[in-house]
């Protein structure tokens, strides 16, 4: 089920100690649960699993995003946690995410896409045909960068 996002909690600036810096207040970002085809580690880059045979099951599994594979290219989000084959995983397909897998080097302002590196992403380059799937909010190093993901679907 996707969370809420709406505006949960404004905090006054005489506000202290009460949580106001945690990353889940109002961060306005939608999770869903879906069933990983494979092992993902939290911060990957995942992707529908459109080889299973079902239209059900292409919807309701993931694997990681690789773009030069036509049937690991269809993005919706960034892994929330780290799951093994044929368990259930969290991906954030809309909002904040912190430690996403971005190629070391993205800078901030950046749009990021998946790449042939299964569960990496890196910048959007001008050439590409592929959409862009956020934005990069911290400059990427050891190819973890927070981002802002941008909803596909």
């Amino acid at each position: 089920m996707a969370t809420n996002t709406l505006i949960q909690k404004l905090f006054g600036k005489d506000e202290t100690g009460v949580g106001e810096d945690g990353v889940t207040q109002s961060n306005r970002r939608e999770v869903e649960q879906f069933i990983a085809s494979e092992g993902i580690t939290d911060g990957d880059l995942v992707c529908l699993d459109i080889s299973k045979s079902t239209a059900g099951e292409r919807m309701y599994h993931v694997k990681k995003l690789k773009t030069d594979v036509g049937a690991t290219a269809v993005a919706i989000g960034v892994a929330d946690q780290d799951a093994d084959a044929d368990a259930r995983i969290n991906v954030v397909i809309k909002g904040y995410k912190s430690g996403a897998n971005i190629a070391t080097g993205a800078a901030i302002g950046e749009r990021f896409v998946g790449t042939s590196t299964a569960g990496r992403g890196d910048v959007l380059v001008n050439s590409s045909t592929l959409p862009a799937l956020g934005y990069v909010v911290t400059t990427a190093s050891a190819n973890a960068a927070d981002v802002v993901i941008i909803k596909q679907f």
